[in-house]
């Protein structure tokens, strides 16, 4: 399976609120200011694979959310 097949895949699978939040935490790691989404949706988002929990409320991005960026941002607007 090629990564745009997993991709689609994986966006076809999210909710509209799991995509926004996605795409809002990914804005928020872009100003260094820490992030704004729920802990239950952080917790939602590592659950599908897209941040790591690192501990103490710190949350990475993993590639699959990096991969999914752009079609965060497409469906933001």
């Amino acid at each position: 399976m090629k990564i745009s097949d997993l991709t689609n895949e994986l966006l076809s699978a999210m909710t509209d609120a799991e995509k926004k939040a996605a795409a809002r935490f990914n804005e928020t790691t872009e100003d260094g200011e820490g992030y704004d989404v729920p802990k239950p949706m952080m917790r939602r988002l590592a659950e599908i694979g897209l941040v790591i929990h690192k501990g103490g409320g710190w949350y990475e991005q993993t590639d699959a959310l990096l991969e999914i960026e752009d079609d965060l941002r497409a469906f933001g607007r």
